[in-house]
């Protein structure tokens, strides 16, 4: 049958192969968690760069009423009719002005978020990706593991029906 040290080579190989295919595995899941947690930070900050915008909004409204307020004492304390001739031309570009950078500003914040969100489905992507390589790479030392268990079984086996080999001059 087999010689004892072919038995001890072909378990040797095993165990190699076994701790071969345990680490591929952990460490496809470590990228794929790792994958993961970036894509759930990229969520987290799509949402603050939603809210920040939000702030920054209403922030710019603000501005633009207390512009407009001011444009208004001005006239008022001028003797100019407010909301009359050049003057109501006046607050209503400071009108159009204003919603249009309160507009910019939740675009902006609108196309940050969008940025993060592609980036999480990116990660969540390379996550899939790890796992599947992974497993697959396992599999591949796995068979290659058992043809090399298989080749040194057949070989310790061909010599046993050789027979002993008479090495004498």
């Amino acid at each position: 049958m087999c010689e004892p040290v072919t038995i001890a080579a072909i378990g040797v190989a095993a165990v190699g192969t076994a701790v071969s295919v345990t680490q591929q595995i952990r460490q496809a899941n470590y990228q794929s968690r790792t994958a993961q947690m970036n894509a759930q930070f990229a969520e987290i900050s799509a949402g603050g760069a939603l809210q920040r915008g939000e702030a920054k909004e209403v922030q710019s409204r603000l501005q633009g009423g207390a512009v407009m307020g001011r444009q208004q004492s001005s006239y008022g304390a001028s003797g100019v009719v407010v909301g009359e001739g050049s003057s109501a031309d006046i607050l209503a570009d400071t009108r159009l002005m204003s919603e249009y950078d309160a507009q910019m500003i939740r675009n902006n914040a609108q196309r940050e978020a969008y940025g993060h969100r592609v980036s999480a489905a990116g990660y969540q992507a390379h996550a899939t990706e790890y796992e599947d390589s992974g497993k697959f790479g396992a599999a591949a030392t796995l068979i290659g593991g058992a043809s090399d268990m298989f080749r040194m079984g057949y070989r310790s086996y061909r010599e046993y029906k050789r027979g002993p080999t008479d090495i004498s001059p």
